[in-house]
Order: structure tokens, then sequence, then C-alpha cells
């Protein structure tokens, strides 16, 4: 209903999504609720899951970059940035809990100890967009530090194979590799730095006339193929091969072929 409010500019579906979503928080602050969540371990009045916060964070950061101004809507988002952040959290294991009582605290039994990841990586994302709508640089770091152990594949184990994180790096890298240890400061100081111009102006990029040709990688691991796209399609006139032949590397592994490629694209 926002979406459709924002794509036709119509201010009464906007009203109508506001009032609704109001209606369902109440609901689910209601503490006599029935809940009845089949994937956990245990359901009673007025629990609280993760997947609903989810939700309603995302809602609430659509709603938001159509009404910004709107005080009822910014306490609701924070409340559910507090609940992600500070009340499902669980530090004892480093992972979101999934279920919580009403008042959201954390209950001595079953569901004490229950995570459900599917949530709890959707939640950090979304968390992270709403800092992004926020500018909120404290925030996006959060959610990004606490989502990586969401994903067990990645956590090293005597036992299990090494999968490896591409170019990406964390703080505790700068501890754990020695080649790393005399740059963490440096690195921190970089990552802590937020007055960076903006690289692209993207009315520019709309009035292109330079013509441009991109090689767009379907299974680069290092570059995410949908943003590519989404680059080139703010580039006037670029054209675009997209291929599976290659992977990040292509240009070293066989880069007369891309060229030549990419050159006769030009051509026509």
């Amino acid at each position: 209903m926002t979406a459709d409010g924002a794509v036709h500019n119509d201010a009464e579906a906007v009203d109508s999504a506001s009032e609704s979503l109001t209606r369902v928080v109440a609901l689910h602050c209601d503490p006599e609720r029935t809940v009845d969540e089949g994937y956990v371990p245990l359901s009673y009045p007025g629990m609280r899951v993760l997947g609903s916060h989810m939700v309603l964070i995302l809602t609430l950061t659509q709603m938001l970059e159509q009404r910004p101004g709107d005080t009822s809507l910014q306490a609701l988002a924070q409340e559910m940035v507090e609940g992600i952040t500070v009340n499902f959290w669980n530090e004892k294991y480093r992972l979101m809990s999934e279920a919580l009582a009403c008042d959201l605290t954390r209950p001595a039994d079953d569901n004490e100890d229950f995570s459900y990841l599917g949530h709890a990586i959707e939640t950090m994302w979304m968390t992270m967009v709403e800092a992004l709508r926020l500018g909120d640089r404290a925030l996006f770091d959060l959610s990004a530090e606490r989502l990586r152990p969401e994903f067990p594949e990645f956590h090293l184990e005597a036992d299990q194979p090494v999968y490896l994180t591409g170019e990406m790096m964390w703080p505790g890298s700068f501890d754990e590799l020695g080649a790393l240890r005399p740059m963490k400061e440096a690195a921190e100081l970089l990552a802590q730095k937020e007055d960076w111009p903006t690289l692209y102006d993207r009315e520019a990029l709309a009035a292109n006339e330079v013509p441009v040709a991109a090689a767009v990688y379907e299974n680069d691991m290092y570059v995410d193929r949908e943003y590519s796209l989404e680059t080139a399609e703010a580039i006037k006139g670029a054209k675009v091969w997209r291929t599976a032949d290659y992977e990040h590397n292509g240009l070293r592994a066989d880069g007369a072929t891309i060229l030549g490629h990419l050159m006769a694209l030009l051509r026509g």
C-alpha cells in the first residue's frame, strides 16, 4: 500500500498504510494475543518472534522514506531497532534469539537458546537498510558485525572445510592475522571516516555521450551482478556483455578476448 501510494502520489493510501501498521503494532504488543508458531519450540500468549520485528522494521523504513517527518513512525522504528539490537541479541551465543516474552525478556524455557538463522540474517540486513536511511554509521556497523556469525558455514572448525570471504575484512582480522596487525590503527581510522566525497554524479552519467561497453561476469564472487547491471542502466548508452565464461580475474585470464568483444560492441 505504501509503495502504491508513492508510485501514484496517493497520500490517502499512505495514510491508510500508516493506520494499518499502527493497529498491527498494537496487536503485536498485546500480552493476551494468541500465538501459534510451529517452528518455535514453545508458543504462548503474547510471545514476540524476531520474524515480526523483521517485517515491521522493513515496513517502517519504507514508510519513513515517504514520510521522514512522521514522529510516530520514527518512534516505532526506534522501538523496533532497539528490540532487534538489544533484546533479541543473545550475547551468550552472539546470535539472535527468535522468541521472547511479550515484554521482550528472554524466557527461561526451551525458547531461551533457540535461534532461527533465516530470520536473523534477514533482520540484520533490514536493520542495515534502516541505518542507511538514518545515516547512522554506528547502527550500520553493529548490524554488519553481528551478521557474520549467522552464517555457521564460515566458522572455522578443525574438521570442516574453510570457506573464504572474498575481499571482506572484519575488525578481528587485524588481531588474528599477524601481517595485518601493524595496519590495525590505520584500518580503524579508514573505517570511521565518513566524509568521503560522492564518487559518481548520477545526472552526468544519465547524460553521458561517451561510448561505454562493460563486461558483467555472472558468477563474480567479489562484484554483485545485480549491482553491476543497475550501475550500467544508470549510464546513458552503456552496452553490457553478460558472460558466465569468466570470473573476477577475466582480464588476466583472457584479456585479449574480453577487450576484443567489448570493442566489437562499441563498433556496433
